[in-house]
């Protein structure tokens, strides 16, 4: 969390209401066959980035991980590379 800090990066919400939003998006993702560590990181990231009207980068081919918070109705400004 200093590193976090020092450098000005700014660290996911811990508070329940975010874990049981992500918790959601991931229970969804499950739903359609879609999981795994990076899609769980994808759920706890989509909610935060959605109110934040943050962009997030990913990778072409792991664009899927984010197809559960567009099914929820989250906007998730998305940039894949």
């Amino acid at each position: 969390m200093t590193f976090c800090r020092l450098s000005g990066l700014e660290t996911g919400s811990d508070d329940p209401g975010s874990a049981v939003e992500a918790g959601c998006l991931y229970a969804a993702s499950t739903a359609l066959h879609i999981d795994g560590p990076e899609v769980l990181a994808a759920c706890h990231a989509a909610g935060p980035a959605t109110r934040k009207g943050c962009e997030l980068l990913t990778a072409a081919r792991a664009a899927y991980c984010y197809r559960s918070a567009r099914e929820a109705g989250l906007r998730v400004p998305l940039r894949a590379l």
